[in-house]
């Protein structure tokens, strides 16, 4: 069965406008692909800062509390000197053998 010429233009126009819509989505989905990988890769970079970030942190915590030790060590040593100096002062040398 033969359909008249206008219905195959017609359809031939149709499969055509199809194609292109077809063609057309086809990009607009690599478009949205590229970009959602482009996305991942900045949320890997930043999940990379972070974690660099909480390295750092721990690093930071560390130092403050080894500092925290020499001075307190330090403290307490000028503590022992002031007793000592005080001793020397009242004339109690036993006081600095120890």
């Amino acid at each position: 069965m033969r359909r008249p010429a206008g219905v195959r233009i017609w359809m031939l126009g149709q499969g055509k406008r199809l194609g292109m819509a077809v063609e057309e989505q086809s990009k607009e989905l690599g478009d949205c692909k590229s970009r959602l990988k482009e996305k991942e890769e900045i949320l890997e970079h930043y999940k990379r800062l972070l974690e660099e970030s909480k390295d750092a942190m721990k690093e930071k915590e560390s130092a403050m509390n080894r500092l925290k030790e020499v001075i307190e060590d330090r403290d307490g040593e000028i503590r022992r000197l002031k007793v000592v100096v005080a001793a020397m002062e009242l004339g109690q040398p036993e006081v600095t053998k120890n």
